[in-house]
């Protein structure tokens, strides 16, 4: 690790983090990017994030210290004017009491990105990971997780749970080898069971 600092301007975040909101200990709203202002625009400055959101997912309460206590953690807000699930990681601003949720809209299906107001401008470009499915059964399949970034395995199991848990479909993810073997993606035994009603 280098001695070097990297000094970041408001404006480089908002162009880098387009999804993202700044809240304090009270949960009020401090700052909103940019294209998350436009498909919520009930996220306005001052009002509380529990006005407009609720915890999907992990399981926590939805308070500064539990947040603040899972940053290592997927956290999915699903708003509640527009039912729009947020995705992202909690991280601690610089400023003491501040944390900021960076977070993209988790478009499940494909999105009418027009009619949410959208462009694929308002998406930062960033190096996205990949999936492929094989030896697909009726209850189970094997991902493959293809990313650069290392330690995502947890992430991965997360979105599995989330995914079946937004589906009324009970699913798990469970690690089975991958680039900790030397493998050059890692890959999970996914299962579910049940049907939606």
């Amino acid at each position: 690790m280098s001695d070097v600092t990297i000094s970041v301007t408001p404006l480089w975040f908002a162009k880098v983090f387009p999804f993202h909101i700044v809240f304090d200990e009270e949960l009020r709203i401090c700052q909103v990017g940019r294209s998350l202002g436009i498909i919520c625009p009930e996220f306005s400055l001052g009002t509380k994030l529990t006005d407009h959101a609720e915890i999907f997912s992990p399981n926590v309460e939805m308070t500064f210290a539990a947040l603040g206590a899972n940053t290592h953690l997927l956290l999915v807000l699903q708003t509640k004017a527009s039912n729009i699930p947020l995705r992202g990681q909690l991280v601690f601003a610089e400023q003491p009491g501040m944390l900021i949720f960076l977070c993209s809209p988790w478009l499940v299906e494909q999105p009418n990105l027009k009619s949410m107001g959208l462009k694929v401008n308002d998406f930062a470009i960033h190096d996205p990971p990949s999936f492929k499915v094989s030896d697909v059964e009726e209850d189970r399949l094997i991902l493959h997780y293809y990313s650069d970034r290392d330690g995502l395995q947890p992430f991965v199991v997360g979105l599995i749970e989330g995914l079946g848990k937004r589906f009324e479909t009970p699913a798990t993810a469970t690690y089975i080898k991958g680039r900790a073997e030397g493998e050059d993606h890692d890959e999970f035994l996914v299962t579910w069971s049940g049907s939606p009603e």
